[in-house]
C-alpha cells in the first residue's frame, strides 16, 4: 500500500495517495517512505505543522539515510529516482527544530 501510495504521488495525484499513505501507517508507523511522502504532500496542501511532524518522524526512523534533510532542504533534493521538488517554507521551519 506504500508503495501505490508512492506512486500516486509521484503521479500527482495527492487526493489518491495521502489516503493509502495514512491507511499504511494505520498499519505499519515504522515506515519511514509514507512519513516522509505524507511530510510533503501535506506541506504541498499548506498543512505546514503535519508536513514537519512526518518529516520528523521519517528522520528518526531513518537518520542514517539522511532522506529527510534531503526533503527538508527545500524539496530540491530527489531521492533515487524521483523527481525534484520545488523549494518550500517548511526548510525554515525544519532548520529551526533541528
Amino acid at each position: 500500500m506504500i508503495y501505490l501510495g508512492d506512486t500516486e504521488m509521484q503521479l500527482s495525484h495527492p487526493e489518491a495517495a495521502a489516503p493509502l499513505l495514512e491507511s499504511s501507517l494505520r498499519i505499519d508507523t515504522g515506515r519511514e517512505l509514507a512519513h516522509l511522502d505524507l511530510g510533503i504532500l501535506y506541506n504541498d496542501a499548506g498543512r505546514r505543522d503535519d508536513a514537519l511532524r512526518e518529516l520528523k518522524i521519517a528522520e528518526q526512523l531513518s537518520p542514517t539515510t539522511r532522506m529527510c534533510i534531503g526533503a527538508w532542504d527545500g524539496f530540491t533534493r530527489p531521492r533515487e529516482g524521483k523527481r525534484r521538488r520545488k523549494p518550500s517554507s517548511i526548510q525554515h521551519a525544519a532548520a529551526k527544530s533541528c
